[in-house]
């Protein structure tokens, strides 16, 4: 038991002098978020979270992802720790790294928009956007995408 307890005090102090850098500042840090619809108001398209209370026709439940394209990009080179070893190594690996382009939530919104126009609709109730990651793992080199979802009720409201 003697030993046990010798054991464990010494796996303790072993494993407890790892030294975490100290944090000595966080910066102010000032967020604010919108989504315009201004633009498409003013074409006479309502974009809302709420319900709308006054007469439309139906025109269908939509949901809109929208996913940035990726491509895998050499960056240079680095010598290959294996090219001593082995004869048939090469003496310089490839480094790649993922480059995943932008997207933006207007544009996410813009496409929506257009189609709920294509289907008759000028209003979209019901609104919610939400950020979404779609992860491609089972590869050698996995990556990880950002995109949003808009979902909502498309309506043709009576005027």
């Amino acid at each position: 038991m003697k030993k046990l307890l010798i054991t464990c005090f010494a796996f303790m102090i072993l494993t407890s002098c790892t030294s975490l850098k100290e944090l000595s500042t966080i910066f102010e840090n000032k967020n604010f978020f919108a989504i315009d619809f201004s633009k498409y108001s003013e074409s006479g398209f309502l974009i809302t979270p709420e319900k709308y209370l006054g007469e439309y026709t139906s025109i269908g439940i939509v949901r809109y992802e929208v996913y940035p394209g990726a491509y895998y990009k050499i960056i240079g080179s680095k010598p290959n720790p294996n090219f001593g070893s082995n004869p048939s190594e090469p003496k310089t690996i490839l480094v790649k790294e993922w480059v995943v382009n932008k997207i933006s939530m207007q544009e996410a919104l813009d496409g929506m928009y257009k189609k709920c126009l294509e289907m008759g609709a000028n209003a979209l109730v019901n609104f919610d956007v939400k950020y979404d990651v779609v992860p491609y793992t089972g590869i050698s080199n996995p990556v990880y995408i950002n995109g949003y979802v808009i979902s909502g009720f498309a309506i043709k409201r009576k005027q």
